[in-house]
């Protein structure tokens, strides 16, 4: 193929074809799992990272085209339409905290405290005193 042929203007048409379907799949996917944060919680957070920064970290990932700065656009507009929290938290906090709730009201993240051991009532009960595959006697 030539440049500037028909068959090359065809083949270039397709590719053109293809990349605007990927880019509408990736957009439609932003949307809905935007849409389906925003519906299911009363606000969100968001780390502030440097795109740029991290796709130079990350050599390799193409970090700019994968939507992150849109995905982080639309949930942040779709989340203030129905007037719930959109928290930027700060990329150098310290990751290993424990899981966090917010308080709509402020804005603010109080600790919650973390998985610990079910409490009796939420153990399942099989009705039995001995473990299974024993014949409940220690002899």
């Amino acid at each position: 193929m030539e440049s500037g042929s028909r068959n090359y203007e065809e083949q270039m048409q397709k590719i053109r074809l293809l990349h605007e379907h990927i880019a509408n799949q990736r957009k439609d996917f932003i949307h809905k799992e935007s849409r389906r944060i925003a519906n299911a919680w009363d606000a969100a957070c968001a780390r502030d990272s440097d795109l740029v920064e991290l796709s130079r970290r990350l050599r390799g990932a193409d970090v700019m085209s994968a939507g992150f700065g849109m995905f982080r656009d639309c949930l942040k507009y779709k989340l203030e339409r129905q007037g719930k929290a959109y928290i930027v938290v700060d990329q150098y906090v310290p990751r290993q905290r424990p899981a966090m709730s917010v308080n709509a009201s402020t804005n603010s993240c109080p600790p919650v405290r973390g998985p610990g051991p079910a409490p009796p009532a939420a153990r399942p009960s099989h009705g039995r005193s001995t473990p299974p595959g024993t014949s409940g006697s220690l002899d």
